[in-house]
């Protein structure tokens, strides 16, 4: 390596580094310290940095200043093994104040030249070895990509709009004993395609209240893609609308394939309600009513559309079972708004647990879960779900757990942490089961 570069290298403590994700481009300056031609720094795991190069590993580089600068291409990544981390920490902490020393949430940042350059002299090396080929790049592009989408419209949660299309379409098998692969393919394509729209539009009009949120959980406080510098604002909305658009088109072919205009009016409120949940003037979600228009939306609608589609036929039964459908959704819903509470509070989010106090918000919790079991027993009282359907009860302790858990840590947001999760897996467990108890009792 060219003597000078070293020598540069070597004087400075600083470096200056570009980032970019989905032409969002992020500069830091940042202390480093060199192994040989590799360069390291350190920041926060919720850096644009750290957030963008997770995605996309190209950074550009300089150092030094006026005319004895030396640029640098390079590829980045984080350093995963421990020891070499507390090492650099270290080697950091007498360039820097290191209250990284302690903390777990600093991710240190490897940086790998493929090229450094020294306009000064025009002086140019390149590094082969840091350089992946074509296709390695290749993949590392599809992957990242896939894995962006994935965080940015929050898929995890993909499975509470696609469980209740799944149960809807199985009660019909069992209630009418017909059955479309093609329907019920369009309707979980679609309804996914929604939900995907609506987390996006969410992500674009809650950033305020997400920036602010200093409890964020694998589960609550949003997904980040915006404060980490993945996508800008108009990105995610546009994206959201787009998602939107193909769902609704799905929807339309749908309707105009079976009787009546029944899936028609159901897409129109449904639209209504994931376009509506937090985009002003209406903002459901912050006047209260949030919680309502999500019971309709992943209840009644999901449910009862799912069975139209698959019979041509409204009836009210399928109102009936969708009750305990939409209220685990919303247990979810309530929930995370305990770690929320703060962020959702300051930005006049007014949830239900900001209207009531995270004390009296745990009992509204408990009765939400005593409402999806006692209207269980109540439609297996009355006929309408089979007696299989007790097999759901398998995954009550889950959801005891998860009441005590909540009612020992209500303002505790990190300890709820567990309780969130035992939410979500009693949600998707219970319709799995019951969706299961139908389907047998079908073919028994």
């Amino acid at each position: 390596m060219h003597g000078l570069i070293k020598k540069i290298v070597f004087d400075n403590n600083k470096l200056r580094i570009i980032s970019c994700c989905h032409n969002n481009q992020n500069l830091q300056t940042c202390n480093y310290v060199s192994d040989g031609i590799k360069l390291y720094v350190a920041e926060n795991e919720k850096s644009k940095l750290v957030q963008q190069i997770l995605f996309n590993p190209k950074t550009l580089v300089s150092i030094g200043a006026n005319d004895d600068i030396i640029n640098i291409k390079a590829y980045s990544s984080i350093v995963k093994k421990d020891k070499i981390k507390s090492e650099i920490i270290e080697d950091l902490s007498k360039k820097e104040d290191i209250s990284l020393q302690t903390s777990s949430s600093i991710k240190i940042v490897e940086i790998s030249p493929t090229e450094i350059s020294y306009p000064k002299d025009n002086y140019t090396q390149v590094f082969p070895e840091n350089q992946p080929s074509f296709l390695k790049e290749l993949s590392i592009t599809f992957k990242s990509s896939i894995k962006l989408w994935l965080k940015a419209t929050a898929a995890q949660f993909l499975v509470a709009s696609a469980l209740p299309v799944i149960f809807g379409s199985m009660f019909a098998l069992y209630f009418s004993g017909s059955f479309n692969w093609l329907f019920f393919v369009l309707t979980l394509l679609g309804i996914t395609c929604i939900h995907a729209g609506t987390n996006l539009i969410n992500d674009a009009f809650d950033v305020e209240t997400d920036s602010i949120n200093r409890y964020v959980t694998p589960f609550s406080g949003g997904r980040g893609t915006i404060q980490g510098g993945l996508f800008s604002r108009s990105q995610v909305f546009i994206s959201g609308i787009v998602f939107l658009i193909i769902g609704s088109g799905i929807g339309l072919y749908l309707n105009f394939s079976l009787n009546n205009n029944i899936i028609l009016y159901i897409g129109i409120a449904g639209v209504i309600i994931a376009f509506f949940y937090v985009v002003g003037p209406v903002k459901f979600a912050y006047r209260g009513v949030g919680e309502i228009f999500l019971f309709i939306g992943f209840g009644p609608l999901l449910v009862i559309g799912s069975f139209y589609v698959q019979t041509s036929d409204f009836s009210w039964i399928s109102v009936y079972v969708s009750i305990p459908i939409g209220l685990l959704v919303v247990s979810i819903l309530h929930i995370n708004q305990f770690p929320d509470y703060e962020a959702d509070k300051e930005v006049g989010k007014n949830n239900w647990v900001v209207l009531m106090g995270r004390s009296v918000s745990r009992y509204v919790y408990l009765l939400i879960i005593l409402g999806v079991y006692i209207s269980l027993v109540v439609l297996i009282a009355k006929g309408v779900l089979p007696l299989l359907s007790l097999l759901t009860l398998i995954v009550t302790p889950l959801i005891i757990k998860a009441v005590i858990i909540l009612f020992r840590n209500y303002n505790k947001p990190i300890k709820l942490i567990p309780a969130l999760a035992l939410t979500i897996f009693h949600m998707i467990s219970f319709i799995i089961l019951l969706t299961i108890s139908v389907i047998l009792a079908f073919y028994i």
